[in-house]
């Protein structure tokens, strides 16, 4: 099933905005920022060199029939057209004068024109059913708003002008003639119902973006004479399936529907409809090309020895790609430009050896938190990973080799100001690219080169005390991550890893070791368990063998990562009576998920305890939440409940969970979590005379104030 690719649904409104104007038609205009814009009764336009420019049509009432478009506004001759909209359906009357038409923006109408007519005597345009064309009718210049959802492009014409379909939403269908030879810059961009177009063999060129967004578009036919596909044609068409190459062609190629050049060595465009199950590089192939998988929907990938170039935006906004592999004895070269920009899914990324250059931007807007990069690498650009979410650089070389090699693309003609995404990562020099090996026959280990530590297999892992001669020591202290895969029952011997991060614990652990994750570190590790939260209380623990051992805030931290796990009540135990005297204190203990970014959600007892104090009726009391002792010694937080204190009374207290900002956490039928419990409040003969006295005492103060 194709998934929303929801990042890419903002960007996609924001064009939309420009093809259709809002209910108030004040602010849809396309138009250029840096023209100052002027109104004449309905009318607004630009002016350069004297001369007006149409850019919008906003009149006080509703509009019927035909609409002339004005040949003189405040006195300047209007020579141009930009843009009108109109949201009633009217024709327009386009006089002699105007002598250019603009469709490089967004098109050139919107909204319900539903015909176009054309002075006879306009020595530029004319128009044939409402279409506007050249005088000559070589190029079909604009297509109604409202048009046919179906249409033949009339013999003779060679050219279809930039932006003449551009956002169009009415058709579906079109038939180019034989003469055409040129389909224009954005021609049909975003014309998101267009399903097919039939071209014929005397086509040489498409511009970029010409179907750019066509969201409906299955396939595409690529005739013998077409020896030209600029940037951008196909992207964003998500149904698109298969590209195919007459076997005449002399410049491109196909085979199962993807476009390469003519002798393969070029992929050139993969179809973001279709789907990667049985699909292979075909051996001949070397670069992977401009947008070649842009914004396909692939969680994985993995490239093949023979690829020596990945290009610009050759991954762009893949939203789902989390894993790329290289293979072993890999040619790959150069990393283009914004070749992984915006993938958001890709955490890490080993780069193989080899490879010479990583160009601007590479990960740019990526999910990128850490990267393996070979001694190999000559250059690479200071902002390859900007505005990423890059935290780790594992770096074969040395400190001076990576000082050599990071530098700014002098060629490229944009600059970020300020700091790369470089200054703030950690540089780990000296990384090895792997290492592996075996605990046991049953038992395998593998250090990734980027900080993750992987023990597979199954059973009971032997015994290293306190770390001593664990195989992977020789990395322990830049080791990050543990992974225990799913099969291993008993683990130890992780003591050394002394900036280690996160620790993953599989569903089958059944025995932790003593003092397993002893570390001598500062910074709270994440504990991720697989399974569920009772699950994880049937987990036996060694003994601590010494009180430096910092082996019981692994309970504290862990993280219940079971999609099965549902919190959905919260248990209140009071300890003693629910009557609570004047200065006595209720003690209540809950089971309370830990809501915040270091402790989510552990299933812990804690207490809250009310203090009744003999205070004024209705005075407002606060629950606390007694969380224990962390890092930083005892922590009490106020609790998301309240109670009205009374002399005498009984109070029913509810106490809803939260997170950590504070919003109200609720369970799977969209109720709030919370519990409730019944507290009587006494207070004894001797403080409620006291208090009335005081309220006396205070009436008559008040009386003599007054």
């Amino acid at each position: 099933m194709k998934r929303t690719k929801k990042p890419l649904a903002i960007l996609m409104s924001i064009v939309l905005l420009l093809c259709a104007i809002p209910l108030m038609q004040a602010s849809a205009q396309p138009y250029d920022d840096y023209l100052e814009h002027y109104q004449s009764g309905m009318w607004e336009y630009t002016l350069e060199d004297g001369e007006a420019s149409i850019s919008g049509l906003y009149p006080d009432e509703e509009l019927t029939g035909t609409v002339i478009v004005p040949e003189i506004l405040d006195g300047y001759p209007v020579t141009e057209i930009d843009w009108i909209y109109s949201a009633t359906e009217i024709t327009l009357y386009i006089p002699a004068g105007i002598d250019f038409l603009d469709t490089s923006l967004a098109g050139l109408f919107g909204g319900n024109i539903s015909a176009v007519e054309i002075d006879k005597d306009n020595p530029n345009y004319t128009t044939i059913d409402g279409v506007i064309y050249t005088k000559d009718k070589k190029i079909l210049v604009s297509y109604l708003p409202n048009g046919p959802e179906s249409y033949t492009v009339p013999d003779g014409v060679i050219t279809i002008g930039a932006g003449a379909f551009t956002c169009n939403e009415s058709i579906k269908h079109i038939i180019l003639p034989e003469s055409l030879e040129f389909i224009g810059e954005a021609a049909f961009e975003w014309c998101e119902n267009l399903e097919t177009i039939k071209i014929k063999n005397n086509l040489k060129e498409i511009l970029k973006y010409a179907f750019h967004g066509c969201y409906n578009l299955k396939s595409f036919d690529v005739p013998a004479s077409l020896t030209s596909i600029r940037e951008f044609v196909f992207n964003n068409c998500y149904s698109l399936q298969s590209i195919n190459v007459a076997s005449e062609n002399p410049v491109y190629s196909s085979k199962d529907g993807v476009l390469y050049n003519k002798n393969k060595t070029e992929l050139i465009r993969f179809p973001e409809g279709k789907t990667f199950e049985g699909w292979t590089f075909p051996s001949s192939v070397t670069t992977i090309g401009h947008s070649g998988f842009y914004s396909c929907d692939m969680e994985n990938i993995v490239i093949p020895e023979n690829i020596e170039i990945i290009g610009k935006l050759a991954f762009g906004s893949c939203y789902f790609l989390e894993s790329v592999t290289f293979a072993e004895n890999s040619s790959l070269d150069t990393i283009g430009e914004l070749a992984f920009s915006s993938c958001e899914s890709l955490k890490t990324l080993k780069l193989p050896e080899g490879l010479k250059s990583i160009m601007h931007c590479a990960f740019e807007w990526s999910g990128i938190e850490r990267i393996y990069i070979p001694q190999s690498v000559l250059f690479v650009d200071s902002y390859a990973a900007q505005e990423s979410s890059l935290t780790d650089v594992y770096y074969a070389g040395t400190k001076s080799q990576w000082s050599n090699i990071l530098a700014e693309d002098n060629d490229n003609f944009y600059y970020y100001d300020g700091y790369s995404e470089f200054d703030y990562a950690e540089i780990h020099y000296n990384a090895q690219q792997t290492a592996h090996g075996n605990c046991n026959s049953e038992i395998s280990w593998q250090y990734d080169g980027m900080g993750i530590l992987t023990i597979s297999g199954s059973g009971e892992m032997p015994s290293y005390p306190q770390g001593k001669n664990a195989p992977w020591n020789e990395f322990a202290n830049i080791i990050t991550t543990i992974e225990i895969e799913e099969g291993i029952a008993k683990i130890d011997g992780f003591y050394k890893c002394t900036n280690l991060k996160r620790i993953i614990l599989p569903e089958s652990l059944e025995y932790l070791a003593s003092c397993v994750f002893c570390w001598n570190s500062d910074d709270p590790v994440e504990i991720i368990y697989k399974g569920l939260p009772e699950q994880w209380e049937d987990i036996e623990f060694g003994s601590h063998e010494w009180d430096s051992c910092f082996c019981y805030d692994i309970y504290r931290a862990i993280y219940i990562d079971n999609e099965d796990f549902v919190i959905d009540s919260l248990d209140i135990i009071v300890e003693g009576s629910t009557t609570v005297k004047y200065g006595e204190t209720a003690y209540l203990y809950a089971d309370i998920p830990i809501i915040n970014s270091y402790y989510i959600p552990e299933i812990r007892h804690d207490t809250l305890y009310y203090v009744n104090y003999f205070l004024p009726v209705d005075t407002q009391l606060s629950w606390y939440v007694d969380s224990g002792e962390y890092f930083s010694g005892d922590i009490f937080e106020e609790y998301a409940c309240s109670m009205t204190s009374k002399i005498s009374g009984t109070e029913i207290l509810t106490v809803c969970l939260e997170d950590e900002d504070g919003w109200t956490i609720y369970n799977d039928d969209g109720d709030p979590i919370e519990a409730s419990i019944e507290l009587t409040s006494k207070a004894g003969i001797f403080e409620i005379l006291a208090y009335i006295f005081r309220s006396i005492f205070e009436m008559i103060l008040s009386f003599f104030m007054f």
